[in-house]
């Protein structure tokens, strides 16, 4: 057996994209142990997941650095794959001495690592960001082949806290639509509030769903707006769930309707169906990963991944998706529950 430490994007969405290739490898390679270095915001993420046995919180500041370096020299560990490209992702499995350290160039940081991985995609290979994690961890996994769906596990306890938060049993039967209409990356991936609202209050009146809102503190004003114009028969948690409270939220809906945000990740994650609601940017590179899920994009829109945190032209395309389409593809995956 190994000890493996794998130092863990900081971005939410990002860090369940890279859980395909965590998964492929932890099947591969079933004895050894993995423990993932991460910032405290997405350390409860992996908490959750079956294929970490362990996970040491990297702090902020050069004391947190050296904090969590003492921790990794502790840990004995034979190899550190850095999925990040920070100087500082790389720098303290170095610190912490481990002897292989594996992973793109980045930040001019190569001589921190003793194996650099070309950064750019291998030809006929798949654009989805999840396959950068697969060949930092170097997969042998052929480009055509398909990724694991990720998975994060949900306990009852999960379910019945969040069953309690919104007023219901977590195992009744009947409908939940989750509405998430924020995004962290800013308005270039933000469908406008009142078309969620709109979305809500249709699939309410076709469906008899009960609607829950859910966002960050960052998106108390969509969220907000959406819930009060919805109206009767939703309830607003943004900012009121840890991340656990959110998964198991999650988990107990029919579908859920995002933008394209981190919350649209975990959402497939805990194995829920997603309304993913695209602008410009690019759902064959940030797409919701599994079956099932349904990608709403204007017509004739060629996704990006570089798109601005505000640019006019990504908000004019998420404002010429019409409501009915998101409501449509919605009823589509509630009809199958």
């Amino acid at each position: 057996m190994s000890n493996i430490l794998i130092s863990s994007v900081n971005w939410l969405g990002d860090a369940v994209m890279s859980m395909p290739a965590l998964q492929e490898y932890h099947i591969t390679h079933p004895r050894n142990s993995i423990t993932m270095l991460s910032k405290a915001s997405v350390a409860p993420l992996w908490r959750m997941h079956p294929a970490v046995s362990d996970v040491i919180v990297l702090e902020t500041g050069s004391t947190g650095s050296l904090r969590a370096a003492s921790l990794i020299k502790m840990g004995g560990f034979e190899r550190a794959y850095i999925f990040p490209n920070s100087m500082r992702s790389a720098l303290v499995p170095y610190l912490g001495g481990v002897p292989v350290r594996i992973g793109f160039r980045g930040h001019q940081r190569a001589m921190l690592l003793t194996k650099v991985i070309d950064a750019s995609a291998p030809p006929g290979g798949s654009v989805h960001q999840a396959w950068e994690y697969v060949r930092i961890l170097d997969l042998a996994m052929a480009a055509d082949a398909v990724l694991p769906a990720p998975r994060v596990g949900v306990t009852s306890r999960q379910l019945e806290e969040a069953a309690a938060m919104i007023g219901c049993d977590a195992n009744a039967d009947g409908l939940l639509v989750a509405l998430l209409p924020g995004a962290a990356r800013g308005s270039s991936k933000r469908w406008p509030p009142e078309h969620f609202a709109q979305t809500g209050r249709e699939l309410r009146k076709r469906t008899g769903a009960k609607l829950v809102v859910l966002g960050s503190h960052a998106d108390h004003e969509e969220c907000r707006s959406v819930s009060d114009s919805i109206g009767e028969g939703v309830i607003n948690l943004c900012g009121k769930t840890s991340l656990e409270q959110l998964a198991g939220v999650l988990a107990m809906c029919g579908t859920v309707i995002s933008n394209d945000s981190g919350g649209m990740h975990l959402a497939s994650a805990v194995g829920s169906r997603v309304v993913a609601v695209f602008g410009m940017t690019d759902p064959a590179r940030t797409g919701p990963l599994g079956n099932g899920h349904r990608v709403i994009m204007r017509p004739g829109v060629q996704g990006s991944r570089d798109i601005p945190r505000e640019s006019e032209s990504a908000s004019e395309c998420l404002s010429a998706i019409p409501p009915e389409d998101v409501v449509h593809a919605a009823e589509l995956i509630l009809s199958e529950c």
